[in-house]
């Protein structure tokens, strides 16, 4: 089965936006383009670090996290979404 698609409407700050269009104007191509080429680029880079070694959410969970990597081991990485 092919998967199934989704359409996910994301709102930015106009000043991204603004940057997105121009940017999308430079490279010829539509701003969800552009957009969506960001996003799975930056997911890529999550799945190559794994999600046990990101941090998100709120200022505590990230602290806490940070505690548990002090005592894991250096060769993790660890990627900050916000």
């Amino acid at each position: 089965m092919k998967p199934r698609k989704y359409r996910l409407r994301i709102r930015l700050h106009r000043k991204i936006y603004d940057l997105l269009e121009m940017e999308a104007l430079w490279q010829d191509s539509k701003i969800g383009t552009l957009a969506n080429r960001i996003l799975q680029e930056e997911l890529a880079k999550l799945r190559q670090v794994g999600l046990d070694h990101c941090v998100c959410g709120d200022e505590d969970a990230a602290s806490a996290r940070r505690i548990e990597a002090e005592r894991a081991p250096r060769e993790l990485l660890h990627a900050a979404v916000v």
